[in-house]
């Protein structure tokens, strides 16, 4: 899935121009008019001179409104200006006539009329004549208008391009070709490089190594550039290509990474009967590349590995071989949704839930071919658990103790919820939740608050989507920050919660809410047994992630091994070198009951 830009008027203008400037260079001779319905004004760009020395791109950016007259004697005085400015230098003699260029537009052979406004003046089909040089006229021309390739390029692992295009195909946008650059500077046997400095683009000479949304170096490209050259499309148009080379070349990947083993249970997409699913905590750049993070949380990882560019190398490796249909996330960097992962995994619809002004939230993506999206029901559970009148009982019960309700509202964790339909059998139905509850060691109590908000509105929205004739089966995964022997999980599996559990008080005294007890009736089971750990850093190993599926609509068919802890011990804890994270991902594969 590419990203479609709806980017607003300055920004759109201004890439617009930049990347048709580049490319408008080398074309055959077209005229490229970016006329929005939303925007009072259109832009025109082209490529003129008279002869090599004084061929430039030009640029207008005009009123909507202003008469077409108007634009053309604009557009004549400044190819006039830039073209007899460098012909002066040869001849300061020549009469008047001779320092003038016709300028008009044509349609069908015939002057467009010079009091129309250009919205109606300028159509497709219709030329620009400069003195004896003819513009076909493009409006809206499918374009690029930003590109990034990733600044850590490894063998072995995806080269994903974030691209943004306007007025292209939703789902075939582009065609993209990749490049190995050919360095006469390196030794052809063993790859050393002679010399330390990149040449300059215009000294370099590229081959066609692959085509396709990305591409994975080999060993061949090993100290090598990579050239990616991306081509718009809508129907039969091509826009301008444009290119991007990576800023630094390709290293040396990891020779295999842990998740490898992993993946040799999930080769195959499961049929239509079967759902696999994910659940992982990506962890977020903003807790992972920071100076208390490195000194603090992971002094045991080189810094080099805690960096976002390095880790998506190996996220999206890892998330793409495990196959799955459905991937809930947590701690996803709203960039890295946007920018990363959404490319990276084109053929499943992904949504972002953010936790407000935090620059990271939760993602849910599911494959295209398996299921279509009925609604969306996110929640903000400190919201919920203000508004609902569900909750009143418990509110009050909460309202009396002051230290305990401040905890619990300043707190900005989410639940995210979509509703699938599947598509090859519609009565498959499921209710997919993702949360990222409370952090905290001694908090076990708001987590049991937060986890029981959750249960309750998945629940609301199984019953809207029962009157509604459907029947939907319950996904719920994330990292719910509790061991197997906590209070939280106890209410999942047993569907209650006493007021005398232990749970309550977690925080002592000050926070303890007297006479609190809870009840969910979500039939659920926990997917993927009791691993031994799921979170592996220094001073903690335990288990923190969770998938529970419904009980009565799933059959469980396989739970995918995690790794040991002597692979881990190797690099000393979570996250390092080959493993990205500092939790460990999820997967196991469910069956419907209704086959």
């Amino acid at each position: 899935m590419f990203l479609l830009s709806a980017l607003r008027f300055k920004q759109s203008t201004c890439l617009h121009v930049r990347k048709l400037s580049t490319y408008l260079l080398k074309m055959a001779p077209v005229l490229s008019v970016r006329s929005v319905d939303q925007e009072e004004r259109l832009q025109i760009t082209f490529r003129y001179g008279m002869s090599e020395d004084n061929t430039r791109v030009y640029n207008f950016d005009r009123l909507k409104t202003e008469p077409l007259g108007t634009t053309i004697e604009r557009l004549q005085l400044n190819v006039e200006k830039h073209v007899f400015k460098k012909k002066k230098k040869k001849s300061q003699t020549g009469n008047e006539s001779e320092r003038r260029i016709l300028v008009e537009l044509l349609n069908a052979d015939k002057k467009v009329d010079i009091e129309k406004p250009n919205l109606d003046a300028w159509t497709s089909g219709s030329q620009l004549r400069i003195g004896e040089t003819v513009f076909d006229v493009e409006i809206n021309m499918p374009t690029v208008t930003s590109t990034e390739l990733p600044e850590v390029c490894l063998s072995g692992f995806p080269i994903v391009p974030r691209i943004e295009f306007e007025f292209v195909d939703d789902e075939t946008p582009c065609e993209i070709n990749w490049f190995r650059e050919i360095r006469d500077d390196l030794d052809a046997q063993a790859g050393i490089k002679k010399i330390k400095k990149n040449p300059p683009e215009s000294a370099c000479k590229w081959s066609l190594i692959g085509k396709g949304e990305m591409y994975v170096p080999t060993d061949d490209d090993l100290e090598h550039r990579i050239k990616m050259e991306c081509t718009p499309i809508r129907g039969s148009l091509r826009g301008f290509p444009e290119e991007m080379v990576t800023k630094n070349c390709v290293k040396k990947g990891p020779a295999k990474c842990p998740f490898e083993n992993r993946h040799l249970q999930t080769t195959n997409i499961l049929d239509d009967k079967g759902v696999r699913i994910v659940s992982y905590n990506l962890l977020a750049d903003l807790y992972a590349d920071s100076d208390f993070s490195r000194n603090m949380l992971f002094p045991h990882c080189p810094p080099e590995y805690l960096q976002i560019d390095y880790r998506l190398n190996l996220f999206i490796k890892e998330l793409q071989g495990y196959n799955a249909d459905v991937l809930c996330l947590q701690e996803v960097d709203r960039k890295v949704f946007k920018y990363n992962l959404c490319p990276a995994f084109h053929s499943f619809t992904g949504y972002f839930k953010g936790k407000g002004e935090i620059a990271e939230g939760t993602a849910i993506f599911f494959r295209k071919s398996k299921f279509k999206l009925l609604g969306c029901h996110d929640i903000m559970l400190r919201d919920e658990f203000g508004s609902n009148s569900q909750f009143a009982e418990l509110r009050d019960k909460i309202e009396k103790c002051q230290q305990l309700k401040e905890r619990f509202d300043e707190r900005n964790t989410i639940l995210q919820v979509l509703v699938l339909e599947s598509v090859m059998n519609p009565e498959n139905c499921v209710v997919v939740a993702t949360s990222h509850l409370y952090f905290h060691p001694n908090a076990d109590h708001i987590r049991l608050l937060q986890i029981n908000v959750c249960l309750q509105h998945i629940h609301a929205v199984v019953h809207m989507y029962r009157l509604k004739d459907k029947d939907p089966a319950v996904i719920f995964a994330g990292d719910f920050n509790s061991s197997i022997n906590s209070a939280v999980l106890r209410y999942l599996q047993n569907g209650f919660i006493c007021e005398n559990d232990p749970g309550w008080l977690s925080a002592g005294k000050p926070e303890y809410a007297d006479g609190a007890s809870l009840k969910h009736k979500l039939p659920i089971v926990n997917a993927c047994g009791i691993p031994k750990f799921t979170n592996f850093v220094p001073g903690f190993c335990g288990t923190l992630d969770w998938i529970f599926v419904d009980k009565e609509q799933f059959t469980l068919d396989q739970v995918v091994p995690l790794p040991n802890a002597e692979e881990i011990l190797v690099h000393s804890a979570l996250p390092n070198q080959v493993f990205p994270s500092d939790h460990l991902a999820l997967v196991c594969d469910v069956y419907w009951n209704k086959r």
